[in-house]
Formats: C-alpha cells, structure tokens, sequence
C-alpha cells in the first residue's frame, strides 16, 4: 500500500522498486493499493508513521563526517567520485543515528528499523 503522495504518486520507479521487491522475495502475489485522494485520514501507512514522526521530532541529522567543518557537497576540492563516497558514508551514518531512536514499541509490538540494501543508480548527465 502506497500512500499516494506526490513521491509515490503514479510513478515508474515505484513499480520498478515493487516488481524488485517481488522477485527479490521470490512472491507468488503482490499487491499495490493506494486510497483516493484526500483520503489519507482512513490510510492504515499515515496511521503506522504518526508514532515514527512523534519519535524523531526534535532530531537533527549531521550533514558533516565526523572531524570534518563542512558537509561533502560544499568541500570544493573533492573529485566527484570522493562526494560520493562521502555523501554514501554520511547517510549511513544518519540511517544508524536513526537505528537508536526506532527501537521502540507501538501499539505493543516491537519496532525495528530494517536497513536496506543500497544500490547507486548513475544517471548520464
């Protein structure tokens, strides 16, 4: 179930990333829903990521590794491959930030993040 929200909305990529999650899974059936919009008041994912909301308010993310003044993508002397490499190594490091605020229950149940595997798609310019 998407939540039809403008990065969902109506999107290849979004087909693309759920007929991978298909095969990956080896699934016999997949099942892509969305309510209407202006509906989102009855959606079961708006219902499940008000308690992840609650519990990041206030958390602020660094932009910048560890000992260095500025995030990768304003260190003007850094080659494009070592931006990336460094931008890779600052979102990892904000998904493990993340880690230690989601271990926590809703609704009874235990919440544990799930860190995805990473994949760089290279886009020609």
């Amino acid at each position: 179930m998407c939540d039809n929200g403008p990065d969902w909305a109506k999107s290849n990529k979004t087909f693309f990333y759920m007929a991978r999650l298909w095969k990956k899974l080896h699934l016999d059936y997949l099942c892509i829903t969305s309510y209407a919009p202006k509906h989102s008041a009855m959606n079961p994912i708006e219902h499940a990521w008000a308690p992840v909301s609650h519990w990041l308010t206030g958390v602020i993310l660094p932009a910048k590794l560890p000992g260095e003044d500025k995030p990768p993508h304003e260190q003007s002397r850094l080659t494009d491959e070592e931006r990336e490499r460094k931008g890779i190594r600052v979102l990892d490091r904000a998904v493990q930030l993340m880690c230690t605020y989601l271990h926590r229950k809703w609704d009874g149940f235990p919440c544990r993040p799930l860190q995805t595997e990473r994949t760089t798609i290279l886009l020609s310019r």
